[in-house]
């Protein structure tokens, strides 16, 4: 609408809404010097923001775009297959505590150590007549587990099992008819296998004996012989014996 003249301080009346955008005599800037201060706001973002490509350099920049980022074999589209992939191998981490349970549960597998224990004596030993008497081996040609206690002559079972026993046993000096000879396995101070031979003339004696037998840990083996003659008889060093093998 239109105004009197302005006096002077006195405030401008607003513009008439048809001055305004879209208005029917809207007011243009064209042709005038300076600026509007929505213009000077927008050119002091940042300069990014005035960058811009035609529609065909914005194609090219984008395909390439999108190459580089597909061919990254770990981006993020490629993770569902890689990790089906990754959980179907049979020997990841993840499977590791199980597998090794299962192969540590297997008794016959090759983690087992087999127990191959032959035992001898340093020196002749002296036999009393008639008395049963633990065989001293005190010398072991193979004791690879340190089974074998060649202190107390004693073998003790540290892992069960199924296992061969052998005693073979001779005496040096001779034999004549009527002496007998007996060798012994006693297993946790029982007595579980004897061979016995009775002589009919004069001879050197010697006898073995075996036995198979199913140990549980801590149990405990030792050899033993008798021999019966008019005095007490020394066994021979090259002829005894002991031998423990674990069959299963």
């Amino acid at each position: 609408m239109d105004h009197e003249d302005y006096q002077p301080g006195e405030a401008p009346a607003l513009h008439g809404p048809t001055h305004e955008k879209d208005g029917d005599d809207e007011i243009s800037v064209a042709g005038l010097a300076g600026e509007t201060a929505a213009l000077g706001a927008h050119k002091i973002l940042p300069s990014i923001h005035h960058l811009k490509y035609t529609d065909a350099e914005a194609a090219i920049v984008s395909a390439a775009l999108i190459a580089t980022h597909a061919a990254i074999a770990t981006a993020h589209q490629d993770a569902p297959a890689l990790i089906a992939t990754h959980a179907a191998l049979p020997t990841v981490h993840q499977d590791a505590p199980a597998l090794i349970a299962t192969h540590a549960s297997n008794a016959l597998l090759h983690h087992v150590s087999w127990t191959n224990v032959s035992v001898y004596l340093s020196a002749a030993q002296d036999i009393p007549s008639g008395a049963p008497t633990t065989i001293e081996y005190d010398t072991e040609f193979i004791d690879a587990r340190n089974e074998f206690d060649t202190d107390t002559y004693t073998w003790k079972c540290d892992q069960a099992g199924t296992y061969l026993f052998v005693n073979n046993v001779g005496e040096s000096e001779g034999l004549i008819d009527g002496d007998e000879i007996v060798a012994y396995i006693m297993i946790s101070s029982n007595y579980r296998s004897a061979a016995r031979a009775v002589y009919g003339g004069a001879v050197i004696g010697g006898i073995g004996t075996s036995l198979i037998w199913t140990c549980a840990v801590d149990e405990t083996a030792i050899f033993r012989v008798k021999i019966v003659h008019s005095e007490n008889r020394l066994l021979d060093t090259n002829y005894t014996r002991g031998m423990i093998v674990r069959l299963l």
